[in-house]
């Protein structure tokens, strides 16, 4: 049987999902001063004028961002209770930093909110992101503000809430990687993708071997093959990107570039004989955060998820949040528990539990146990 593994790390998710949000962030900031009466989201005037930023939270990720945002040359200034960490960061970087509660007036004001373009609020607690932008957006009512918001719970509020939070954009890592894990369930063949157009359209690698049915293959007659409306906008051969014609012959070792309809892109598999069956059921390990969004992913996709979680407080929670799902008390790493679960006869396995090593050595098993997919949070 055919086995297909990813190592998903929900920081890579996470930060790609920073800067999306702070470019479409940045592209509508107001760089003008608006006169009286009018509009204060203004089409950006200079594309490469820098970003006065204000990061609130210089944790791992916010740590990760800075060097991401120094790196395109906008100007940071940090705030975080915690002085070592900041001492550390501006060792480092070429930043200014403040210590203290980023969701007072004063540490906000010392920190020059009211010159400040954007504010990434991303510390530890929700609420304190959420009193943070709030804060800062009644001392600056031209900021931007971006939060990190994790409960679940909070997913409906914040939406219906946002304008009395000052907030223009929110993040959800969980929510992220359990999209992602989500779309790699659905369609294990593609090494990268991205969406577009609210997930209507995608782009998607893929990288064609010797057994693939597109290889010796001219685009012209590739219609012949994967019976899908589907453009290959690029090819990269031997390390060179190449813009195809109809004439263009696909090689062994290619790596295309499609973009497609998001609902061709399970057809343009199938045809292709990458996905020789439809998942249908999913054995997760952890009850987390990641968990519950997967777990509400999945019900859409009309695919059956099983969760073993060994704290049994959080499994009545997660059985008040997921009837759909099947929760089981126990220990993850039991054999004899995941064998009586049927393990060997799951489409996928998702190891999501809060510790990188067990779901390393559950993955194993799973591969010893020939699951098809078989996914670990990392």
């Amino acid at each position: 049987m055919h086995q297909q593994s990813w190592c998903a790390g929900r920081e890579h998710w996470e930060i790609d999902a920073w800067m999306y949000h702070i470019q479409k962030s940045i592209n509508t900031i107001t760089w003008a001063q608006p006169e009286f009466g009018e509009s204060r989201t203004l089409v950006m005037q200079e594309r490469g004028k820098i970003v006065n930023i204000i990061v609130a939270g210089d944790g791992k990720m916010g740590s990760t961002l800075t060097r991401q945002l120094v790196l395109e040359g906008h100007d940071l200034t940090l705030i975080d209770a915690n002085s070592k960490v900041l001492e550390s960061t501006q060792e480092r970087y070429d930043v200014m930093v403040i210590q203290g509660n980023c969701a007072t007036m004063e540490v906000l004001q010392q920190a020059g909110i009211k010159e400040a373009d954007l504010l990434i609020a991303m510390t530890g607690a929700d609420e304190i992101n959420l009193l943070c932008c709030m804060t800062a957006h009644a001392m600056n009512s031209r900021l931007h503000t971006i939060a990190r918001v994790r409960n679940p719970e909070y997913t409906q509020q914040i939406y219906k809430m946002r304008d009395m939070f000052g907030l223009s954009m929110a993040v959800n890592p969980e929510r992220q990687a359990a999209i992602e894990i989500s779309r790699l369930l659905k369609y294990p063949g593609f090494l990268k993708r991205d969406t577009f157009a609210r997930g209507r359209v995608e782009l998607v690698e893929l990288k064609l071997n010797e057994q693939s049915k597109l290889c010796d293959v001219a685009l012209n007659d590739m219609n012949n093959i994967v019976k899908c409306k589907i453009l290959v906008c690029t090819v990269l051969r031997n390390g060179k990107a190449v813009a195809p014609d109809g004439n263009f012959v696909l090689r062994e070792g290619d790596r295309i570039f499609v973009t497609a309809p998001s609902n061709e892109l399970a057809v343009l598999l199938h045809n292709l004989g990458i996905i020789t069956h439809k998942v249908k059921r999913v054995l997760v390990c952890g009850g987390g955060r990641v968990t519950i969004y997967l777990a509400k992913q999945l019900e859409k996709s009309g695919i059956s998820i099983q969760i073993v979680e060994q704290d049994a407080q959080r499994c009545v929670a997660l059985a008040s949040l997921l009837p759909y799902a099947d929760i089981v008390q126990g220990d993850a790493s039991s054999e004899f528990l995941l064998e009586s679960e049927g393990i060997l006869n799951c489409d996928a396995l998702a190891t999501l539990t809060g510790i990188d090593e067990l779901n390393m050595i559950i993955s194993l098993y799973g591969s010893s146990c020939g699951v098809p997919q078989i996914i670990t949070k990392l």
